[in-house]
């Protein structure tokens, strides 16, 4: 099996209070961190934009 290199940049997002809490809320409801739950996220929509084309 070949495994592929995804190549990262570090970036910073400004965001209400409340709606970062939430964010939190959510992913620990998974028991995720908010940072390994928004990039779950982008890659579900890269899926779906993918299979859209």
């Amino acid at each position: 099996m070949e495994t592929i290199a995804l190549d990262r940049k570090q970036t910073a997002f400004r965001l209400r209070k409340d709606l970062l809490e939430r964010l939190k809320i959510e992913a620990g409801k998974k028991n995720r961190s908010l940072n390994n739950r928004n990039r779950s996220f982008r890659q579900i929509q890269e899926r779906f934009k993918f299979n859209q084309t």
